[in-house]
């Protein structure tokens, strides 16, 4: 029995019940609460909660204010269910897949980190043409790590400590106003500044 693609069939399908979940939890926030003087949304409100889905019009909104010539919009889950980037002028396309976590505190050392956790053979069967890693810490600010898929395969080749490898880890972190980057908690850690926030590398 191929244990391993059991569990990324069971990660695929979290994910799906997840997206599901963050749908329902938005509808019942606009359900005001029977008895009690303040309504679920405002309860929601004072309990913070980002999920993929406000990362993703996060993203698209960001984009949307680069790439004012830019069509961006929400794409199907045969594309990946990532965000789909439309040249309006020449009509050129391409698709972003986005990976959202929030952080971690590592006591040890004091920082934040964020936990990503990619199946790389959606990302090869989907191709996306960048992908996005977005994390919020516990202040609520937002960071973006933006990659070429070509180069973030070319990461997991270089580190991949077996040929079949199917899953990346990949922890990113905010320490001293420069982006580090590691495949896991006890690893050596690579600054990848220049990652973040790169949003020119999405223009054509």
């Amino acid at each position: 029995m191929n244990y391993e693609k059991i569990i990324l069939e069971l990660m695929s399908r979290i994910q799906y019940l997840e997206e599901a979940i963050e749908k329902l939890e938005y509808r019942v926030s606009q359900i005001d609460v029977i008895g009690d003087e303040r309504s679920t949304e405002t309860e929601v409100n004072e309990n913070t909660k980002y999920t993929r889905t406000d990362a993703r019009n996060r993203i698209i909104s960001r984009i949307s204010e680069e790439y004012p010539d830019y069509s961006v919009e929400r794409a199907s889950r045969a594309d990946g269910s990532g965000i789909r980037v439309i040249n309006l002028e020449t009509g050129d396309q391409y698709i972003i897949k986005y990976y959202h976590s929030k952080t971690v505190l590592n006591k040890t050392e004091g920082f934040e980190y964020g936990d990503h956790f990619i199946r790389v053979r959606e990302l090869l069967d989907t191709y996306p043409k960048f992908c996005i890693f977005s994390l919020v810490d516990s202040s609520n600010r937002w960071y973006y790590f933006i990659y070429e898929i070509e180069e973030l395969l070319q990461y997991h080749h270089d580190r991949s400590q077996a040929k079949n490898d199917d899953v990346m880890h990949l922890y990113f972190s905010i320490q001293s106003d420069e982006a580090f980057i590691t495949t896991g908690r006890d690893v050596g850690r690579e600054n990848v500044s220049k990652h973040l926030d790169n949003w020119s590398i999405l223009g054509w």
